[in-house]
């Protein structure tokens, strides 16, 4: 029953908006106890490349690519490159990454047309 509880709990703890918990420190003195699922779809996190290179291996990688919050600017191509082999296929079709990717180009090659 602890362990049902403490589980409970730190999944809570991994989806709250209290942003003083998500600094790299909390993050890694916790690592073991973070339910990752959550944290990686938890918006309130903000990530950066630093952040997931250095936690790359317990991410969720079907959530990190479709958190959706104002900041897009990490989910480029560059992202996509970048994280390939972590990045599950056949969730990317349908995924936040990919829609700011397709997003970003159809401004570019609107850009292009009108330019020309």
């Amino acid at each position: 029953m602890a362990k049902v509880l403490n589980d409970v709990a730190w999944k809570a703890l991994s989806n709250t908006s209290n942003k003083i918990l998500f600094h790299e420190e909390c993050i890694e003195h916790f690592k073991n106890y973070w339910d990752w699922s959550e944290l990686s779809s938890n918006t309130d996190l903000k990530l950066n490349y630093y952040l997931i290179d250095k936690f790359i291996d317990l991410w969720d990688w079907s959530e990190i690519i479709n958190r959706y919050y104002d900041d897009a600017s990490l989910y480029t191509i560059d992202f996509l490159e970048k994280y390939v082999d972590r990045i599950p296929t056949n969730n990317l079709q349908n995924s936040y990454l990919w829609y700011s990717i397709v997003k970003r180009r159809m401004k570019e090659l609107a850009f292009e047309i009108v330019s020309q």
